[in-house]
């Protein structure tokens, strides 16, 4: 969490980053949501060594960084995270289930969504 941190309080908009044996592009960015658009912590691309796979640590590193991005004053603008081209659909189904959505609506499974959940401020209420 130190290098994602650190991408937050400094100049770069985008990086590589190792956390918890992941290897994770990051960006900030800017997106359309239904509340109008909005800065967002993008995670456009994760590897994992293969044997650490579908072992859950991918959902709770994303609950991590929500809680770095709620409750850290390094936090800033940014009001969303932003999930690229989702390839899993096991995990898919889990964020569509837990508070993201769609990014669009999908036309047909040949495309990867993308899926976004709204970050929470320490005045609205979950």
């Amino acid at each position: 969490m130190k290098q994602l941190t650190a991408l937050l309080a400094g100049d770069r908009r985008n990086k590589w980053i190792t956390c918890c044996k992941f290897s994770i592009y990051v960006r900030v960015a800017f997106h359309a949501t239904p509340v109008g658009v909005v800065e967002t912590l993008d995670i456009g691309n994760i590897t994992l060594p293969g044997k650490l796979r579908g072992k859950g640590r991918f959902k709770k590193l994303l609950v991590d960084i929500e809680n770095l991005l709620e409750g850290d004053a390094l936090r800033g603008t940014i009001q969303a995270i932003y999930i690229e081209s989702l390839l899993n659909k096991r995990l898919e189904t889990h964020l569509a289930n837990n508070g993201f959505e769609y990014a669009s609506i999908r036309e047909d499974d040949l495309i990867s969504p993308c899926l976004y959940k709204l970050l929470t401020t320490s005045g609205d209420s979950k």
